[in-house]
């Protein structure tokens, strides 16, 4: 071999494609620039996207959408495509009832490479009117999908039975229903990753089974539900974003990484208790993050210090809030029923303001006021918490105040992070912020081997 030479001339092609399969399809696109032999290599790609929003022109010296430049190098490429294989398949664009017969043909094409992976994603088209996109049936026929992602497009629930290979499933914006969705779970035995947004026509969601292997569950906004039951060995994560209404029964002896955000609820109600037993079936999980609404209304039940039966396996916990002083007794309570807590992040937000909110203990306190009246013992300060971590940081009297009452406390603390706001990044802070900052933060701390850093 030449060593002044490009080593990759003296590959085969084949290797070159194998190469190739690895790059994003966009990426791949741009080798044709390295040489006269690469100039058609990577239009084998194994990994095809045909993505709208790539296709750009110039207007009145701007840069606007071209759909008629997108329209024609879909056709020009899948036309004049000569792999054998296709493993990963993307179609992402607007008014695909426009062009129905060169979508549906590009589907096709899909198929008939054996495509793997299939990604549909129509996002400017309303799944639930008659004008939506309905997907071909020869696309159900195709039973060795391993991973299929559908977005705005309608088609029968029943039909995704037949995705007997499947392994991944992704579905927003689109009408399903109950007995699909079981069938689908019970049928489908390869199933591991479940994720549907934005879904209509599920009355109950219930995932139980010992024989089911499912380990990520993603559940957004898909009501309204008469009721959520989940009990399944396998499962690692499960992301929650919807109401508290009929949010049943959580059974998660395995899962490691939590996220639940009742984020659509706008009124406060009395729920502290139905709180408690829900984080019952949590005792198991390693990480949590809990939102606005829950740390506003858990302390509203019958015991409002602490969650009935401590989250002992529970090493990080993770607040998505405003600390608003409503979200700090929910705080407080949270963290006291977490006796193993290792790490601590907060997630800096809005706080979600909840119509008619009652405070727990009479007239409302000062940040100030409320960390100073916490005599109940948080074990988790004791021994275990040991990283303390702030994103999305500005300058908030009720965030110092918290910080400085965990420094005051946490005895075996050793990082203190704060990565500051992309808005207020700390390089842009002056003299004067920094030192104010610093001051608020003065105290005995209860640990000697902290370390502090701020980005």
């Amino acid at each position: 071999m030449d060593p002044r030479g490009d080593s990759f001339d003296c590959l085969p092609d084949g290797v070159l494609h194998h190469i190739l399969s690895f790059l994003p399809f966009k990426e791949a696109a741009r080798t044709c620039i390295l040489s006269t032999r690469w100039i058609d290599l990577w239009t084998s790609t194994t990994n095809i996207e045909l993505i709208e929003n790539y296709f750009t022109e110039e207007v009145d010296g701007e840069k606007q959408l071209s759909r008629s430049a997108f329209i024609d190098f879909a056709r020009r490429f899948i036309h004049d495509y000569q792999g054998r294989k296709v493993v990963k398949f993307r179609l992402c664009m607007s008014s695909p009832n426009d062009y129905q017969s060169d979508v549906e043909g590009w589907i096709k094409f899909a198929v008939s490479r054996d495509v793997e992976e299939i990604y549909l994603d129509f996002p400017e088209v309303d799944p639930h009117q008659e004008q939506s996109f309905e997907l071909p049936s020869i696309l159900f026929e195709h039973t060795s999908l391993r991973v299929v992602s559908f977005t705005s497009c309608t088609f029968d629930p029943a039909e995704l039975i037949k995705f007997r290979s499947i392994e991944c499933l992704h579905v927003e914006r689109a009408t399903l229903s109950t007995r699909a969705l079981e069938n689908l779970l019970n049928n489908c035995h390869f199933l591991e990753s479940l994720c549907l947004r934005s879904c209509k026509g599920i009355d109950f969601i219930r995932i139980f089974g010992q024989n089911l292997r499912l380990r990520y569950l993603t559940l957004e906004d898909c009501g309204p539900i008469r009721g959520l039951s989940i009990y399944t060995p396998d499962l690692r994560s499960y992301k929650y974003f919807g109401t508290i209404d009929r949010y049943d029964h959580l059974d998660m002896q395995s899962a490691v990484d939590v996220d639940i955000d009742f984020g659509m609820e706008t009124e406060y109600r009395n729920l502290g208790d139905t709180l408690s037993e829900n984080l019952r079936g949590l005792c198991h999980v390693n990480t949590l993050r809990v939102c606005s609404y829950t740390q506003q209304i858990l302390s509203s039940g019958v015991e409002p210090f602490y969650i009935p039966d401590p989250l002992v396996n529970m090493k990080h916990l993770i607040f998505k809030t405003g600390m608003h002083v409503y979200e700090l007794p929910g705080i407080a309570c949270l963290l006291r029923s977490c006796p193993c807590l290792e790490t601590l992040t907060l997630e800096m937000g809005a706080t979600l303001f909840l119509n008619h909110y009652e405070y727990p203990y009479g007239p409302v306190m000062s940040s100030q006021r409320f960390w100073a009246s916490q005599m109940l013992p948080f074990h988790c300060f004791q021994g275990y918490l040991k990283t303390i971590r702030i994103d999305n940081f500005t300058m908030s009297d009720n965030v110092l105040d918290f910080v400085k009452f965990l420094l005051e406390r946490a005895r075996h603390l050793q990082n203190l992070i704060f990565a500051t706001s992309k808005l207020t990044p700390w390089a842009g802070w002056n003299l004067e912020a920094r030192g104010l900052f610093f001051r608020k933060l003065s105290c005995k701390t209860a640990s000697s081997t902290i370390q502090f850093s701020i980005s």
